[in-house]
């Protein structure tokens, strides 16, 4: 079903950087079709077809991600505290995972 509008999702995944569920969405409006145009439809063909947002940032593996907070928790207890108990500022790792919070993201 999706291989037929290939380009189209192509298009809207890598071009126009849609989540899964903005094209299924999207396919779903503008085709009428509700059956095979799932997110979870969608994310498996784009995973069996090599479709991904251009510039996408990668998650770290856990090994990664470990060594990252035992470095950020090192360097918080070495000097990085304020007077009072909060952390002065982001923590930025030399490996180059941010920790820092923005809007609408979880902490770790």
């Amino acid at each position: 079903m999706l291989s037929d509008y290939e380009d189209v999702v192509i298009n809207l995944v890598e071009g126009q950087n849609y989540t899964h569920l903005q094209v299924s969405e999207y396919l779903k409006c503008q085709f009428g079709q509700k059956r095979g145009f799932g997110e979870c439809s969608v994310r498996l063909f784009c995973k069996r077809n090599g479709i991904a947002p251009t510039g996408r940032k990668h998650r770290a593996s856990d090994a990664t991600l470990v060594t990252s907070v035992s470095s950020a928790i090192a360097e918080v207890c070495i000097g990085g505290m304020k007077s009072d108990g909060m952390i002065d500022g982001p923590l930025h790792i030399t490996s180059g995972v941010n920790l820092s919070q923005s809007c609408g993201e979880k902490i770790i």
